[in-house]
């Protein structure tokens, strides 16, 4: 299983059988490897048998080392032939099967006892075999398409440091990386300085959310103190096409969006109207020089 003589080494043919004599380049940057890290290399492509090793026996267990770093080998080498063939115009955008099927051709129940790591590399490879892939010059989406190796290398680094961002003392560089990031924005929106303040957003629907309390304060900054009970009833305009969440304001072509955002803030200048657009629709709008103060009004 993923052995390294398979997987990743040999991804160029579909059944693994690459040729030992003409390894290739990640072949070659596993000797290069071997070279650099004092021989860990070889641990890496040392053959592990997974069927009788589990969780437990992976770092931080004692003599955890080398079933470790074997095993992450692996896995990398699973993840590496998925980034691979996702760039791959011959092969499908997704294996598509109904819920019905997969629930069928798999055993989905959880097992009372722990899989060994043999069986781990397994579903991870099922995993990517039914999985949409993103970085297929096939694929679009209306929110998101398309694979950045950087990116994907940031992913794998921020997952692999395993911090979370309460305060400089737990994660330093992340902080920083986030407050220089966030200056920068600000001094494109057009901030002088970069001045004020800013969250990162994991997605639209906690954006409105976020809009709105943020709308409820500014109007009424007593309800921190003394709770919804000290302000009157609230309302909230949307348009009638009203999405998955109560603010999805607007839907068409760009033209309309922009029309359509035009003239709520101008409704709510001078009145007690806090406007909020939808970021994914009107995001764009902060990097031009001509529509984005629009956005920075009454706000």
């Amino acid at each position: 299983m993923a052995s390294p003589g398979s997987g990743f080494w040999s991804f160029a043919s579909e059944d693994g059988s690459g040729d030992p004599e003409n390894p290739g380049t990640a072949r070659a940057w596993c000797q290069v490897a071997q070279k650099f890290t004092g021989g860990i290399g070889n641990k890496l492509c040392a053959g592990v048998n997974y069927a009788f090793l589990h969780a437990t026996d992976l770092l931080p267990a004692c003599d955890g080392e080398r079933p470790t770093l074997a095993f992450l080998q692996d896995v990398m080498d699973i993840l590496l032939q998925y980034v691979v063939k996702s760039f791959d115009r011959s092969t499908k955008v997704i294996d598509f099967h109904y819920p019905n099927e997969l629930l069928q051709e798999y055993n989905w129940g959880l097992a009372d006892q722990p899989q060994n790591l043999e069986e781990i590399l397994m579903h991870c490879q099922t995993t990517l075999k039914y999985a949409i892939k993103t970085g297929h010059p096939r694929y679009f989406n209306q929110l998101s398409t398309g694979l950045d190796m950087v990116g994907l290398a940031a992913d794998w680094l921020t997952s692999t440091a395993n911090t979370n961002m309460f305060t400089y003392e737990i994660a330093p560089v992340f902080v920083l990386l986030e407050y220089v990031t966030l200056k920068k924005m600000r001094e494109i929106i057009g901030w002088p300085g970069g001045s004020g303040d800013g969250i990162f957003s994991p997605g639209g629907a906690i954006s409105n959310m976020y809009a709105m309390l943020i709308a409820r304060f500014k109007m009424f900054p007593e309800v921190k103190e003394k709770g919804m009970a000290a302000v009157p009833r609230l309302i909230a305009f949307t348009s009638e096409h009203v999405g998955v969440n109560v603010l999805s304001k607007f839907k068409g072509n760009a033209a309309r969006k922009f029309k359509a955002t035009e003239q709520l803030f101008e409704q709510g200048v001078g009145s007690k109207l806090s406007c909020h657009t939808r970021p994914a629709g009107n995001q764009s709008l902060f990097l031009t020089g001509v529509r984005k103060h629009h956005l920075l009004r009454n706000s």
